[in-house]
């Protein structure tokens, strides 16, 4: 296993080989944002995984950042170039066993990366009042962490997913030939948004 000081070289050398990125104005950029904030916030706490609380041991509980990692595993999320390379760097340390704090990103060495952990961490008033709407206080959030953090990802996955629905019907409206195969994507992508949806609900009533 390589020690955290070569893998935190190894990561910046290929940030700093990464031309800086610009920020891109997305209908999910608060959604995306706020996954990063608990990977920067949260990522070295501990959660149980599983909702069935009477059979998890301290054994069972892992890292908040694995747990997001996980649940995005293989799926290409991000909008903002920023938010990316920053979920792409905790994915490389992990990998190689390395648990990234708070402090490695906002005190980075690429001023990009910095500034923006920053940006994230210090912007607590307006992430405050959007899970006000969801049942979830920012002074509760460590006490309800996994349902925060839950609440968070189905939350990008809802806004991700509406954004593809809404491509998806402007295409329709052009009127091309393939206008059935369209709509058996839309149809499938709407019954997948019902049931994140589902659970979101779920999240929120509990």
């Amino acid at each position: 296993r390589k020690t955290a000081k070569k893998v935190q070289r190894e990561i910046i050398k290929k940030v700093e080989d990464t031309s800086a990125p610009t920020i891109s104005h997305v209908k999910s950029e608060f959604q995306e944002r706020d996954i990063i904030r608990f990977m920067l916030k949260y990522g070295d706490y501990q959660i149980n995984p599983s909702d069935k609380h009477e059979k998890n041991t301290e054994e069972d509980k892992i890292y908040v950042v694995q747990y997001i990692l996980i649940e995005f595993k293989d799926e290409n999320l991000f909008s903002n170039p920023n938010y990316a390379l920053i979920f792409k760097i905790y994915e490389e340390a992990i990998s190689q066993g390395t648990l990234l704090t708070e402090e490695y990103f906002t005190q980075h060495k690429d001023p990009t990366i910095s500034q923006v952990a920053v940006d994230i961490i210090s912007n607590q008033h307006s992430i405050s009042e959007k899970w006000k709407k969801h049942g979830i206080y920012t002074e509760t959030e460590e006490t309800q962490l996994k349902k925060a953090v839950d609440t968070a990802i189905y939350s990008l996955k809802i806004a991700k997913i509406s954004e593809l629905i809404e491509t998806k019907n402007i295409e329709l409206s052009k009127g091309d030939n393939d206008d059935i195969n369209l709509l058996v994507e839309i149809n499938n992508m709407l019954k997948i948004k019902r049931e994140i949806s589902e659970k979101l609900g779920r999240i929120v009533l509990r």
